[in-house]
Formats: C-alpha cells, structure tokens, sequence
C-alpha cells in the first residue's frame, strides 16, 4: 500500500498506534467501494476488507476527525456495508 494512497490515523504515546484507510478499489462494477484497513499498535497488528457504499461518506467523516482532532463532547460513529446489513437483518 502506497502512503500517497492512504489515510493515516496516528494516537498514542508518541503516536506509535496507527490505523490505516487505503487504498479504495471497485471490486464489482457497481456502487461498492472497499477499503483496505490496517492496525499497527503495541503488540496487535492486523488488517481487513471493509466494504462500503458508494455515498456512505467515509473519506468526509475521517476528514471531519482530522479537523477537530482535539476532542468532540459525544460518540462519532461510521459503519461499514457490512455492519449495516448485520444491524437491520438481525
């Protein structure tokens, strides 16, 4: 994976935990979007497929992390294609 490619969250001491978002791909020719997700943090690294739907705006929320990295007073929350699915099929 390319770091031109990816979005990167960093957290901890010296920001040594990472999350990873990227690269994005269109396994099927249609409104799916799958991202590649990666953790490295003390002792846990690890990765998985998220898949998404096109519109879903996950590029926007990490943005809207990113600008107000300083903290917020609630729970912000994206879920993935899957997650959604899961949550109204149950």
């Amino acid at each position: 994976m390319s770091d031109d490619d990816v979005i990167t969250i960093r957290a901890g001491w010296r920001r040594a935990h990472k999350i990873r978002f990227g690269p994005c791909c269109r396994p099927f020719a249609d409104y799916l979007v799958d991202y590649i997700v990666e953790v490295d943090a003390t002792g846990l690294k690890g990765g998985v497929r998220v898949r998404s739907v096109e519109g879903d705006e996950l590029p926007g929320f990490l943005r809207q992390l990113a600008e107000s990295y300083r903290g917020w007073p609630d729970v912000r929350r994206w879920r993935s294609f899957e997650t959604l699915f899961a949550t109204q099929a149950g």
